[in-house]
């Protein structure tokens, strides 16, 4: 918006800086005024724009720096209960007072199986994570998922796994905030595709986890990455977006450190060309 007037009121200027210089008669000087004006305007609106760019970078540098100061003054001050809900309350204990509250522990490991299955897509499989949160909001995540779209083939087909496809995610976890009403975490994974399809990338997941009240869990996960370009796929692509999306909405039901829950998840492959809601079902334990 700035530029924009800027643009504006060079424009007025030098418009009426023509209007009130030009003569009755044509003169040889008016090229060299109208240039000598021309360039200075430019001048300043150059000097202007980059003013402008310096201080957006300032303010993107200072927010940065906000977020980084506040991930870690929450961070210092989150311990974790044995297990959600274990002595009547949520499962994130937040103590700023002490950095060390023995009421709390410091780690938190999550492990968890399930089943999937997309009815639209003929595809099922299994998917198994863990979750280590070290140092109160710093931890490493991992996952591995095994599926299989061959479930149109005969049964004497279905033990060979001809179409099994696998992926396994390695990688960091931050938790940007941590409260029992909502929590924010960010993954960045290297993911690894075996089986029929073999490539490496790079993955990126944000978790939004909340324990509202026993004995409910709620948690959504966003997971995106993309695929390397050599990798040959058929020529009659109808899905040109190359992103791999995979969106999970639990809902979990703890009862003492381990957890039931149910999934709604909804997948995009464009190198699969699918498109696909599916459902899961799995056993989740905290430690």
């Amino acid at each position: 918006m700035k530029k924009t007037i800027s643009v504006c009121m060079v424009l007025l200027f030098l418009i009426s800086g023509l209007c009130a210089a030009a003569p009755k008669k044509p003169s040889s000087k008016l090229p060299k005024t109208t240039t000598t004006k021309t360039t200075t305007r430019k001048t300043t609106s150059s000097n202007s724009s980059s003013s402008s760019s310096s201080i957006e970078e300032s303010c993107i540098d200072a927010l940065f720096d906000i977020c980084c100061s506040l991930m870690i003054a929450n961070g210092v001050g989150v311990t974790f209960e044995d297990y959600p809900y274990a002595d009547g309350g949520g499962f994130v204990i937040n103590d700023y007072e002490s950095a060390t509250d023995v009421d709390g522990k410091f780690y938190n490991l999550l492990l968890d199986t399930s089943l999937f299955m997309y009815p639209g897509s003929a595809l099922m499989g299994n998917r198994t994570r863990a979750e280590l949160t070290c140092f109160k909001f710093i931890g490493i995540n991992f996952e591995n998922i095994m599926f299989t779209n061959d479930l149109h083939q005969t049964e004497a087909h279905l033990g060979s796994m001809e179409n099994a496809q696998g992926m396994f995610k390695l990688g960091a976890q931050f938790w940007c905030f941590q409260w029992d009403p909502i929590s924010l975490g960010l993954n960045m994974d290297w993911l690894h595709m075996y089986g029929r399809k073999k490539y490496n990338t790079f993955a990126f997941e944000t978790i939004l986890r909340s324990y509202p009240f026993s004995p409910l869990h709620l948690e959504w996960r966003y997971c995106f990455s993309g695929s390397p370009r050599n990798v040959n796929y058929s020529s009659d692509d109808t899905i040109t977006d190359e992103l791999l999306m995979n969106s999970c909405l639990m809902v979990g039901f703890v009862m003492d450190r381990y957890e039931l829950f149910v999934t709604w998840e909804y997948v995009q492959d464009g190198f699969e060309q699918m498109r696909s809601n599916g459902f899961g079902v799995g056993l989740r334990a905290h430690f």
